[in-house]
């Protein structure tokens, strides 16, 4: 900044210089005076002092400007009215300065020249209004490719970087603005102080402003995810009621959900498993997780194990291997685990449970087989229970074996139990020994 100099006060300076390939182009240089009637003169020299001036002292290099405009401003081009030598710039010349005096009166020591990739315009250049310019108290920028304007866009055209924050309008861009050593963040903040920020290779996005806590929403083309200050996060939701709420179906990688209107209703956590059937449409079929379950039925469920399978309406598995529901009747069956256990009459198994075991059949309806191995209840049965044992059989209704080998109950309200018991008969009670041989009654 030039002091007073006569009547003549300087209130701010701008210098641009330009050079490219060893070619010197111009220097820009505007300053504004209290006064219309000025002229400031211009000298290169190659020290910061009176005394050097280029290419001596005797016939130096210079230029006048007179050019001052009605409401004091002055600008001129150096080089334009006098050529600038190029000589003053190549090879090892060493550093250059702008000499400058108004009137005749100057400052020192002088400023010095200095070559960058890019020419800056303040708008203040043109305008000078209430004869005050923005400041830029550092702006570093590299670039292996040239920078340019287009159509009102600034255009870099290579790797560029910038040191502090980039501000557009009421948003800032913060690149590299951590202060500890190893520590990086690109942040982008509005004006109530929401940003998403890149630190130490963690992704965090913040919406913590300076009046209170905001809703931070991701959006997509189907739907919204909402995350709320409470920590609650909701998916196709813009009011969660609690930590994780979903509006829509819940499907684990490598697992199918069949169905349309209502395939959005099915919950398929398992791995490699299904819910509902193909070219069906079933509506709140879950399978809770596992491997290669199905809940191929509305409402159907299976809760976990291995290859088990819910396929009646309001069936349920709860875990074990192989185990089967469904395909001709079993409505509200319920196995509870065990192995290869099956509740699948052909016509009327319905309300029916096996709680474990293997290899257990139940084709009758509101029947029960508490465990074992092997054991069935036939379809003709109705009520009936076996509670454990193993190769027990029941054709008749409300007929209970409760435990033992290869035991029959065949009559209705008939009880078996033992080795080898046969209750044929209506109401019929066989209480067998360990003998190897049938006892009838």
């Amino acid at each position: 900044m030039l002091p007073y100099i006569s009547r003549k006060k300087v209130f701010f300076l701008l210098l641009f210089f330009s050079c490219l390939s060893s070619r010197i182009h111009a220097m820009n240089f505007s300053c504004t005076f209290s006064t219309k009637t000025a002229h400031v003169d211009f000298w290169v020299t190659s020290a910061p002092a009176a005394g050097c001036r280029l290419p001596n002292n005797v016939n130096p290099w210079t230029e006048r400007c007179e050019n001052v405009t009605e409401d004091g401003c002055m600008s001129h081009i150096l080089g334009s009215n006098n050529p600038m030598p190029g000589a003053f710039f190549k090879g090892n010349a060493g550093p250059r300065y702008l000499e400058i005096r108004a009137e005749g009166e100057g400052t020192s020591p002088y400023k010095e020249l200095v070559s960058v990739p890019y020419e800056l315009q303040s708008i203040y250049e043109q305008e000078a209004e209430n004869s005050k310019i923005g400041s830029i108290e550092e702006l570093i920028l590299t670039s292996n490719k040239p920078i340019r304007s287009t159509a009102g866009q600034i255009v870099f055209g290579g790797d560029t970087r910038i040191l502090g924050n980039l501000r557009i309008g009421e948003h800032s861009i913060s690149i590299g603005t951590g202060t500890t050593p190893g520590y990086n963040e690109i942040r982008c903040v509005d004006e109530s102080g929401s940003y998403i920020t890149a630190e130490d290779q963690t992704l965090v996005i913040r919406t913590t402003g300076t009046a209170s806590a905001r809703d931070l929403t991701l959006q997509t083309d189907n739907g919204d995810i909402l995350l709320m200050p409470e920590s609650y996060v909701g998916i196709g939701t813009a009011s969660p009621g609690a930590k994780l709420t979903v509006n829509g179906a819940f499907l684990r990688y490598g697992s199918t959900i069949y169905g349309t209107t209502y395939s959005n209703t099915h919950v398929n956590l398992g791995y490699g498993s299904t819910t509902g059937a193909n070219g069906q449409d079933f509506s709140y079929c879950t399978v809770g997780g596992g491997n290669g379950n199905i809940a191929s039925y509305s409402y159907a469920t299976v809760s976990g194990g291995r290859y088990n399978e819910a396929a009646n309406p309001d069936a349920t598995v709860s875990g074990g291997y192989n185990n089967i529901i469904g395909y001709h009747s079993g409505d509200f069956g319920t196995i509870s685990g065990g192995d290869a256990n099956r509740i699948a009459g052909n016509a009327n198994a319905d309300y029916s449970s096996i709680g474990g075991g293997i290899g257990n059949v139940i084709d009758g309806g509101y029947s029960t087989i508490s465990g074992g191995w092997g054991n069935i209840i036939y379809n003709n049965a109705s009520a009936s229970t076996i509670s454990g044992g193993s190769a027990n059989y029941i054709t008749g209704s409300y007929a209970t074996i409760p435990g033992g080998y290869d035991n029959d109950a065949d009559g209705d309200y008939s009880f078996a139990a033992g080795r080898r018991a046969n209750a044929d008969n209506q109401g019929s009670f066989a209480l067998a020994d360990s003998q190897d041989a049938d006892f009838t009654v």
